[in-house]
């Protein structure tokens, strides 16, 4: 594989590596340039990223309607206030 200037790894060197080690490439550009069954196969593929990492913030609202991290950071500055 060889690297561009950014130091980055290439696409097309990831995609080939992946035929032959079954992680996911950093590059997210080499599943444009792998085979779709390939890219399937890896955890890493931008379809399943969405499931697998959730927003870390919450935006769901409670019966007050405030969400969670207002509740925390008005819980936060209670106890560092105090």
């Amino acid at each position: 594989m060889r690297r561009t200037r950014k130091g980055r790894y290439r696409a097309d060197g990831q995609a080939a590596f992946a035929q032959f080690m079954p992680n996911g490439p950093s590059n997210l550009n080499a599943y444009k340039v792998m085979p779709e069954k390939l890219g399937r196969k890896l955890a890493r593929q931008p379809d399943y990223r969405q499931a697998a990492y959730p927003p870390m913030h919450s935006d769901t609202f409670g019966s007050d309607g405030r969400c969670n991290g207002e509740r925390l950071r008005e819980r936060w500055n209670d106890w560092i206030l105090t």
